[in-house]
């Protein structure tokens, strides 16, 4: 590996890193604006959250059915939970 690719590698992973790590820190940063915006009470910052868990899990259930179709219960080699599918889908919330 030449230092032009180990640098594009570096680039990726910490793209990836921060993308995968950034919806679960936003949430937490910018619930008082918009609860300020849309004058909500701070109860309703558990809709956000079960929202957020509930598309979370139906996203595994879906890659959990998909496996159980197949009849494996390992991805396939190159096939992670968070790539997207044929149908344009991806594994993650």
């Amino acid at each position: 590996m030449n230092a032009r690719s180990g640098r594009m590698l570096l680039g990726i992973s910490l793209v990836a890193f921060v993308s995968l790590g950034l919806p679960d820190g936003v949430q937490g940063v910018a619930w008082p604006s918009i609860r300020g915006a849309f004058h909500l009470p701070l109860s309703q910052l558990g809709v956000l959250l079960a929202a957020a868990m509930a598309g979370y899990l139906l996203t595994l259930h879906e890659i959990a059915v998909r496996h159980a179709a197949r009849g494996s219960s390992r991805p396939r080699r190159g096939e992670e939970p968070g790539m997207v599918d044929r149908e344009g889908r991806t594994g993650l919330a």
